[in-house]
């Protein structure tokens, strides 16, 4: 038996503890729906590459660029010097200030980025994103905690946020809309809506007992499926997410 294999199968082991003793089903945990995602990926002998986290608000509204400016510095520099910091680049429609960090203890980046969007009447608003990208499962438990951390500190613990998983196939031996419906029926979710081509298909989905979801059109939608294959047999990349993805796919 291939040792990665056997090894990844003890991460997962540990996770589903975690997950099994910790949360239920309804109104799941930032933490718990990637434990799922891993456990679906596992299921479907899909290799977890990346998955990602991200929460985004707004967070005030000022009415110069002076204020912005201000409001934003103030913010970087509240940080610490473990923080790798980035300004919009000219002609960049929006004003943008990004700070990022690579965690020492983890294979993990941390991303908040700041943003100026024009508002209504004089005043602009200004939003705030906070992603967090990594390529392994290990010590999942401790990084959400980081994470939910963070987003508390930096003020978006009520903001809305998203997670994804991407993983590959390395050779698929049914067609992409066979393996769709087989996922759809394992996570125990509904369709909406799909997108199919010949190497590509999305199904945007809902499951009754997860929270929260987004609108799409007259349905409501929590959870999406992409997968996408180079040619026939070869690798496929299969990435989840919800309420949606967020990431490229």
């Amino acid at each position: 038996m291939n040792k990665q294999k056997v090894f990844g199968g003890l991460i997962l082991f540990a996770l589903l503890m975690v997950h099994f003793q910790a949360f239920g089903e309804t109104n799941k945990s930032n933490l718990d729906l990637l434990v799922t995602f891993a456990e679906q990926m596992d299921g479907f002998d899909v290799g977890v590459e990346e998955w990602t986290f991200l929460a985004r608000d707004t967070i005030a509204d000022v009415d110069t660029e002076s204020a912005y400016q201000q409001f934003a510095q103030s913010f970087i520099a509240s940080l610490g010097e473990s923080w790798y910091v980035t300004e919009a680049m000219q002609g960049d429609p929006h004003q943008k200030i990004t700070a990022s960090r690579n965690d020492p203890q983890w294979p993990l980046t941390e991303t908040i980025t700041i943003l100026r969007y024009s508002g209504e009447g004089d005043r602009d608003q200004v939003h705030m994103m906070y992603h967090v990208q990594s390529q392994s499962l290990d010590d999942l438990n401790s990084k959400m905690d980081m994470v939910s951390e963070r987003q508390q500190d930096i003020g978006l613990g009520e903001a809305a946020t998203f997670i994804s998983m991407r993983g590959t196939v390395p050779s698929l031996d049914r067609p992409l809309e066979t393996l769709a419906v087989e996922m759809l029926e394992s996570f125990g979710a509904k369709k909406v809506e799909a997108l199919v081509e010949d190497s590509f298909l999305s199904i945007s989905a809902f499951h009754s007992k997860w929270q929260p979801s987004i609108e799409l059109g007259t349905q409501d939608m929590n959870l999406q499926i992409a997968l996408r294959q180079k040619s026939l047999g070869e690798q496929t990349t299969v990435t989840f997410g919800t309420p949606i993805i967020t990431t490229e796919y």
